[in-house]
């Protein structure tokens, strides 16, 4: 019943529900869109993707056997986000729940359901489906393989989870540290489960086979990723420390817990009154983990290794992405025997509890280590807080009025140049963008912007955004032309020799790019 309320502006009145615009509206989704428009989805032999920086190759999209481009390709892109949505958040509670019951505390259903709750309620980044949220099930499918329980349906789990997860947002990361695990438990067992060794490859070659192009790129192309062109941001050692420990605490969106000061408090306070010398070691090894994998995380930006390994200039080992499982993990061995604290133990735990349901629906403790508030709270920034500015509806965000007006006006072949406006923003109304938001896209790229752009003093980022500055009197308008732009949208008017005023809705102004030869 919470877990429906929460999830309520998924299902209810979806077109005017608010997302999570950074890292999801303004990239991830359309994406999706416009993998599953292109007709090339399924195409594993090369392809382009026209939508997005003059034509993106279809390797470095999503793979066609992930749940997201599937919704996204059977569903409109509304409905395939608010599925994929509900589908993660209802299997966070049900593996969180299992995982529980059956392994962390037995003969206590309610304590489970509780703990099961709260892990559903975490902001799961929507693009990594179930790569943090389906992680308990996931344990939950080994721990039954070396038990030798429920066998069938933990085999089924251990052979889809790939398909509905991220092999380079976490699932890489959990298994090279589960794999350690489950090595340390062998030696000390002085015996291999050969079951759980079978899972673990399985699991392996499935997540390979399904990101092949990726691998294809690195292995076999000379693709560049935008972060390997500039290290901008090294850190010393007191800076890795200082960063692990806030990442340790508080988490990084992509993959936040909302553990803190909430879940290290209840943890704390009942630590002292676990007489179980198992619990408690187990408690301490796992928070142990948890810093050592925030370590591992940051370890891409220390000074000393990013100069001495140029791997981790291109590589982002996001071990992190484990903690937010660990920490309740970790949560729900502090209730070991809870029923025998103290009255006033129970009472303050009780508060805590209570706080830590209340903060999901208003959306307290909401920054991550770096300050960020980038969660998907769609409840919240629906329902509480409707002026927010990090969450808007798709109808809004995508100017979907202003862009059918624009599509009375040229046709939406046409390639356009976005100024002050998201080139996503246009490819979701099915333009074609000189720009675009990418993780991944090779040096010509850049330079061609840079070159028309006359913007040599500063460096490319994922972001290849064409601002108000840059139109002016040194912008190789030639250049575009060449390149077929021959239009320019932006959210204000320009002033310039070079382009002509055309058509104006309520937020775009939209101009013809001049043949000056």
């Amino acid at each position: 019943m919470i877990l429906g309320v929460y999830l309520s502006p998924y299902f209810l009145n979806i077109e005017n529900s608010r997302f999570l615009i950074h890292d999801n509206l303004d990239s991830n989704i359309v994406w999706y869109k416009n993998l599953a428009n292109s007709g090339q989805i399924f195409n594993h032999k090369g392809g382009i993707i026209e939508n997005s920086h003059l034509g993106f190759p279809r390797d470095l999209y999503p793979s066609d056997l992930n749940l997201n481009s599937l919704l996204f390709w059977t569903f409109p892109a509304i409905n395939a986000y608010c599925i994929l949505l509900i589908l993660m958040h209802i299997l966070a509670f049900l593996g969180m729940f299992l995982l529980c019951k059956d392994f962390l505390i037995e003969n206590h259903k309610s304590i489970c359901i509780i703990i099961a709750l709260f892990f559903s309620l975490i902001p799961f980044w929507p693009s990594g489906a179930l790569t943090v949220a389906g992680q308990p099930i996931l344990i939950w499918s080994l721990f039954n393989l070396g038990t030798k329980k429920k066998t069938t349906i933990s085999w089924t789990i251990i052979f889809f989870f790939p398909f509905c997860s991220s092999l380079f947002s976490g699932n890489l990361f959990f298994i090279i540290i589960s794999f350690l695990i489950f090595i340390i438990y062998c030696i000390k067992k002085t015996k291999i489960d050969w079951q759980v060794f079978l899972a673990f490859f399985i699991f392996t070659l499935l997540s390979i086979i399904i990101e092949h192009r990726i691998f294809e790129q690195f292995l076999f192309s000379e693709l560049k990723m935008q972060r390997s062109f500039s290290n901008n941001y090294l850190i010393n050692f007191n800076g890795l420390v200082g960063i692990s420990f806030n990442q340790f605490i508080k988490g990084q969106y992509h993959f936040f817990g909302r553990t803190w000061p909430l879940l290290p408090l209840f943890i704390i306070i009942n630590f002292i009154h676990i007489k179980s010398k198992n619990i408690r070691l187990k408690l301490i090894t796992i928070v142990f983990l948890i810093f050592t994998l925030s370590i591992l995380s940051t370890s891409k930006d220390f000074s000393f290794l990013n100069k001495k390994i140029p791997f981790f200039q291109t590589f982002n080992p996001r071990f992190i992405s484990l903690n937010p499982v660990l920490w309740y993990i970790a949560f729900a061995l502090s209730f070991h025997n809870f029923h025998n604290r103290k009255i006033h133990i129970k009472i303050v735990s009780y508060v805590i509890l209570l706080i830590v349901l209340i903060a999901p629906f208003f959306n307290l403790f909401k920054n991550d280590f770096q300050g960020s508030d980038y969660l998907e709270n769609s409840f919240y920034n629906t329902y509480v807080n409707t002026e927010n500015e990090s969450h808007q509806s798709f109808n809004k965000y995508y100017m979907a009025q202003d862009f059918n007006a624009v599509k009375e006006i040229i046709d939406n072949s046409s390639i356009i140049c976005c100024v002050g406006i998201p080139p996503e923003i246009s490819q979701f109304n099915d333009f074609k963008t000189f720009g675009g938001y990418h993780p991944l896209y090779s040096q010509k790229h850049c330079n061609l912007f840079n070159d028309i752009f006359n913007n040599f003093d500063e460096s490319c980022n994922v972001r290849l955004y064409v601002k108000q500055k840059n139109i002016n009197k040194n912008t190789n308008f030639k250049k575009l032309l060449s390149l077929n732009v021959n239009y320019i949208i932006s959210d204000q008017p320009i002033a310039n020799r070079n382009i002509k005023f055309k058509f104006k809705t309520e937020n775009v102004w939209l101009f013809d790019i001049l043949n000056s030869n």
